[in-house]
């Protein structure tokens, strides 16, 4: 019997999928032979891995990235990226071998890590981070080799899932390969090109050596042309000065100009004496290491690799060159090392002439400055000495006048105070006899007498700075008088002893701050008799006018009227914990109920569904005012709601532990910046970030929580993390805040 090539319907489904799999594969051999042809165009390292990632994109990836290993062989740099949103980028610039990111994890384990669906990326929310911010659903990344050494990795996006075969597997390890050899090529002509611009700059570096002619131009152009030879960050040249026993380098020459040290020439160096006397060159790599040399000459800014090489005139050592940051990370290959040594030797034989030609001269500009030093010294002496006794005028005038009392001490304990410090001390000053002379005056606020050795004098005498510290002055002919006392030592640089003390009467700011709280209870409190009047009349509206726009409009009233009484009582609130005068009612309270009715009645605020709260069964009694702690629950239920994201829920937790009773919010939106968590409890103080939102608010609910809490003897405090989570938590103790009385227990 006769039977058909593919037996059938069987066959033709068998031959229907073996085509298939031929297109496919034909069609990756065919963007691989298009990947080779582009990467292969470019000739420098950079445009080799643009061409990859761009070619990516052509062949329907959703975002490329090429990340090259970096100099210190534990960070990756990113070369090249196609796709990825601009705010990636800059995030996405460097990233640790260790990062949670499937290139780094690709370079580490050298292996292609495939990621075929959005859950294959939970263990690297930095690939899941890209996966969202590009739309994509699926990921590979390779490790990139040239001749078995790692140089980076190489990775891509699609926007569906896709599960990879192992031809595709494959032909991923293969495009790392063309790319890793079209990579290799492009480092060799960049090598080639590197060498002849280096053959031409030590050639423009010798004619620019040769046409210097003193010893400090001849120094400053060795310098210029070290740091472009080298491609270095800085550069730097020491002439050792033969005249002195150690080792000193002078003049010093630095390029960029100017910009490493304070002033010529630097202390002695003993590691530049070290390679200037052995003729030898010095390489470090290691950044601790270089950047501890580097302190030793007062640098601008830690290097992380340093090269020195030795200057040597008939024989004998005749200064440094010392370069720091260069172009290959630290590392110099043998052309380098030539165009150094050459570098070095017409530097030697440049300096040696120069040195020469200066002591020719040096004997008659000796004699010549030193009569004019004599002149200009006399001069100046008789200036500064004229400036000096102006100065003395100026400043005993200005401390004639000045508000503040201020007192001078010099060295030998001599002190010398303005007509406003005797005012302030009630006692006329003694020069000789320093500052114990006062200190049976000086109390702490909470009136305890002041300890010799916390004098703000004695302690700037030390070296201290005392920037603010408040205390009190206990007149005999009169009440204390409350002061800012601030010191600042002198003559550190001399090694001298003194200090200014100043002395500021605190009396007129603690009086405007009395007048300030009082206007503020005084306002708010005649503002509630109106608000509470518009509110009854809004009622009796609202009652008697028809459905539709003027019922709305009414509704809008009752509305801004509650909202401003609310704010009223906030204003009173504030009012009164900055008077000391908020009176708590404290009662026995059965924690558990008290808190699940807080919670409830909660929940019929504007998104109150949201709120997810867990009370544990076994809370104890406590000693609260159950109204004030409801408003504290209700204030920080209402930011979480407010400031929370729409769809995501506030989680509440109570729960006691060791004599307190916790109670945390919790909820996930716009969070908080870690420089603002501290300032979060602050009168009329909102974050940036709300600020930003719009959201409303006045600043005043944390501030009143705060107040309320640490009335009862507790304590509060938030946190937010960089996920967005932001939490708050107070504790009360339960027995209740100290010297408080209970009234009768509530349940």
């Amino acid at each position: 019997m006769h039977e058909e090539p593919f037996g059938g319907a069987a066959r033709e489904e068998e031959r229907s999928g073996y085509l298939e799999a031929l297109s496919h594969a034909a069609r990756i051999v065919s963007a691989m032979g298009r990947i080779a042809e582009a990467v292969g165009r470019a000739s420098a390292p950079d445009a080799v891995a643009r061409s990859l990632v761009d070619e990516l994109l052509a062949h329907g990836a959703r975002s490329a990235v090429v990340y090259l290993l970096g100099p210190d062989g534990r960070t990756l740099r990113l070369a090249a990226e196609a796709g990825l949103p601009g705010g990636l980028v800059g995030h996405l610039g460097t990233l640790a071998l260790e990062a949670p990111h499937a290139p780094a994890r690709a370079a580490r384990e050298r292996r292609v890590v495939v990621l075929e669906d959005t859950a294959d990326a939970a263990g690297l929310p930095g690939s899941a981070e890209v996966l969202s911010a590009t739309g994509a659903r699926s990921a590979v990344a390779v490790p990139l080799e040239i001749r078995g050494t790692l140089v980076g990795s190489l990775a891509w996006t699609f926007g569906m899932p896709h599960r990879f075969s192992e031809e595709e597997i494959g032909a991923v390890e293969t495009i790392a390969g063309i790319f890793g050899a079209a990579l290799e090529r492009a480092q060799a002509i960049e090598r080639e090109r590197l060498a002849r611009e280096r053959l031409e700059a030590l050639r423009m570096a010798n004619l620019a050596i040769g046409a210097a002619s003193g010893e400090q131009e001849v120094a400053q152009a060795v310098a210029d042309q070290a740091r472009g030879l080298l491609q270095a960050r800085w550069a730097a040249v020491g002439v050792l000065d033969t005249s002195k026993s150690e080792d000193v380098f002078e003049p010093w020459a630095t390029s960029p100009h100017g910009r490493l040290w304070l002033q010529p020439p630097p202390p002695p160096v003993d590691w530049l004496g070290d390679v200037a006397r052995s003729g030898r060159r010095l390489l470090v790599t290691d950044p601790e290491e270089a950047a501890h040399l580097a302190g030793m000459i007062a640098i601008e800014a830690p290097p992380r690799s340093l090269v020195a090489v030795s200057l040597h005139r008939g024989g004998q050592p005749c200064g440094v060159v010392v370069a720091a940051d260069l172009l290959r990370g630290g590392s110099l290959g043998p052309d380098e090392e030539a165009a150094l040594d050459l570098l070095a030797q017409h530097a030697s034989l440049a300096l040696s002439q120069a040195r020469d030609r200066a002591q020719l001269v040096a004997a008659n500009e000796r004699l010549e400055a030193q009569v004019e030093r004599r002149h200009r010294a006399d001069r100046e002496r008789e200036r500064l000495l004229a400036r000096v006794a102006a100065d003395r005028r100026l400043l005993q005038q200005v401390l004639e006048v000045v508000p503040t009392g201020v007192l001078f001490f010099e060295d030998a304990g001599h002190v010398r105070a303005n007509p406003r410090a005797e005012e302030l001390l009630g006692m006329e000053v003694d020069p000789a006899t320093g500052p114990i002379q006062y200190l049976h005056l000086l109390q702490t606020e909470d009136g305890t007498p002041l300890a010799l050795e916390d004098l703000p004098a004695l302690r700037a005498m030390e070296g201290l700075t005392v920037a603010s510290e408040r205390l009190r002055i206990e007149r005999q002919d009169g009440p204390a008088i409350p002061v800012l006392f601030r010191a600042v030592p002198l003559g550190v640089e001399t090694g001298a002893r003194g200090a200014v003390v100043t002395i500021e009467d605190l009396r007129p700011f603690e009086e405007a701050e009395r007048v300030r709280e009082e206007w503020t209870a005084v306002v708010a409190h005649d503002l509630r008799q109106p608000v509470a009047l518009i509110l009854a009349h809004g009622a009796l509206l609202e009652r008697e006018v028809p459905p539709g726009r003027p019922a709305e409009r009414v509704a809008q009233i009752r509305a801004a009227a509650r909202h401003l009484n609310r704010m009223i009582a906030d204003l009173l609130d504030v009012s009164r914990l900055e008077a000391h005068r908020l009176s708590l009612d404290l009662r026995e309270v059965e924690l558990g109920p008290f808190f699940r009715g807080a919670f409830e009645r909660a929940a019929g605020m504007p998104g109150g569904e949201r709120i997810d709260a867990k009370v544990a069964d076994d809370l104890p009694v406590g000693r609260i005012d159950p109204d004030r702690i409801e408003q504290v629950i209700g204030n920080m239920l209402s930011n979480a709601l407010k400031y929370g994201a729409p769809d995501s829920a506030v989680c509440v937790g109570v729960r006691a532990e060791e004599g307190r009773v916790h109670c945390a919010v919790a909820n996930r939106g716009i969070g908080i910046a870690p420089e603002e968590q501290e300032r979060l409890f602050s009168r009329f103080h909102r974050s940036a970030r709300s600020r930003e939102a719009r959201v409303g608010g006045i600043g005043l609910g944390l501030y009143i929580c705060r107040g309320l809490v640490e009335a009862h003897g507790g304590t509060i405090r938030a946190a937010s993390d960089p996920n967005g989570w932001t939490t708050f938590e107070f504790t009360l103790p339960l027995e209740g805040p100290p010297d408080q009385p209970s009234s009768k227990r509530s349940r």
